[in-house]
């Protein structure tokens, strides 16, 4: 945009390190005492509550920040109904000609007032998990964005993304605004990746206070958490809570080694982590969890004709429920089709992080599981009669799941 004004979208799955970006960001930012930093949170279901939350949020910061007295007269003088929102009654607001019930929150007011605090000292506004916002929220974004006025302004938004197609954007308001701004380059974005080895490997040493790990931990804690930082350290937690890294001796410089053999720990998702992973789940409609739980069945990738057969559900339909969830899911993608021996073709998918592949699987009755296994061994068999012996392996895997 023009006037030095900058928008910035940071990218990434839950628990990837968007937040840790942005904090270390503004830490370094602000130290300074040059650059004002206000900061909203967005909060699933509190959108539809309430216009402006995350907005309304970091003007209550700005307002009592070191410079929040000039804030709050710039507030008062250019969109006084936004500050009384605020309950900061200054003389500036009691001295307007009209009373406050006759004006309402205009986005275009604020942006005003936010390019009057941003003419002469860097602003930094930054909101995170975008995803959860408003569609007034949004819209009052785009507008800052792309105005005109000079201004020393950035705005740093984060957000999980959800995959969706072009037709889709109109669902997914966050990615609409992010695309609508690329296009008239008025932003960048920034996708942050999970960590490679090496990475981890350094985040581990830091979290254990030691250079030299024990063998075989940085290679354990990469496969079971696929470079996600949050989930990297909730694992390396549920080790030492089951004793598989231990301390030698009670000083404050003993080192961890390994208590129990790695390959002999059970579960390896942590009890909180299940639990976040579990709400997630939960928001998703019936069918949809049922074919996530069915599709966890089967290791590495999972067809939709496995999925149909261990719910006993058209595969027509099963593979449309299969193909929305890897559209809208970031743990979830769709791979490609097999053709299958009479001819069918069926889309196969796959979860794309381990942790939630073995958190669906779990989250079923044992009763249940074994039912949906047996299933599909004899759909296998089915499919391959007369040539059983190209699919044997698999079919016993799965009796032998079903406890057959």
């Amino acid at each position: 945009g023009g006037g030095g004004r900058r928008v910035l979208f940071v990218i990434g799955e839950t628990g990837i390190g968007k937040t840790a970006l942005v904090d270390a960001f503004c830490r370094e930012a602000g130290a300074s005492g040059l650059v004002s930093v206000a900061r909203g949170q967005c909060v699933q279901g509190v959108g539809t509550k309430e216009k402006y939350y995350p907005v309304m949020e970091a003007l209550g910061q700005l307002c009592d920040s070191p410079d929040g007295d000039a804030a709050c007269r710039t507030l008062a003088r250019f969109a006084p109904a936004w500050l009384s929102r605020l309950d900061r009654h200054t003389e500036a607001i009691a001295a307007t000609a009209e009373p406050l019930s006759s004006y309402g929150r205009m986005p275009g007011d604020l942006c005003r007032a936010l390019e009057e605090l941003a003419s002469a000292k860097l602003l930094i506004l930054a909101f995170e998990d975008l995803q959860w916002a408003d569609n007034a929220t949004i819209d009052f974004l785009s507008a800052l964005a792309r105005r005109r006025a000079p201004a020393k302004l950035m705005v740093v938004a984060t957000y999980v993304p959800r995959k969706a197609a072009p037709e889709q954007l109109s669902e997914c308001p966050v990615e609409w605004l992010k695309q609508d701004l690329l296009v008239h380059h008025c932003c960048v974005e920034i996708v942050v990746r999970p960590l490679h080895e090496r990475a981890i490997g350094e985040l581990l040493a830091r979290e254990l206070h030691q250079q030299k790990l024990p063998a075989g931990l940085v290679e354990f804690v990469q496969s079971h958490s696929e470079g996600n930082p949050l989930f990297a350290l909730a694992v390396l937690d549920h080790l030492i809570a089951q004793g598989c890294l231990v301390r030698r001796g009670n000083c404050a410089s003993a080192e961890w080694e390994e208590g129990l053999p790695l390959r002999e720990i059970g579960s390896v998702v942590p009890h909180g982590l299940f639990e976040m992973i579990e709400l997630e789940i939960s928001r998703l409609k019936s069918e949809e969890q049922s074919a996530l739980e069915a599709g966890s069945l089967v290791p590495v990738a999972f067809p939709a004709w496995a999925v149909a057969a261990a719910l006993e559900k058209d595969l027509a339909e099963t593979e449309e429920i299969c193909d929305s969830l890897a559209r809208r899911l970031h743990f979830v993608a769709r791979g490609g089709e097999d053709e299958l021996p009479d001819g069918t073709r069926s889309a196969f998918y796959a979860f794309t992080n381990g942790l939630y592949r073995e958190v669906v699987y779990r989250r079923q009755a044992a009763s249940s599981r074994a039912r949906r296994h047996t299933r599909i061994a004899e759909q296998l068999g089915r499919f391959f009669a007369g040539r059983e012996a190209d699919v044997a392996r698999e079919m016993a895997l799965h009796y032998e799941a079903a406890g057959n």
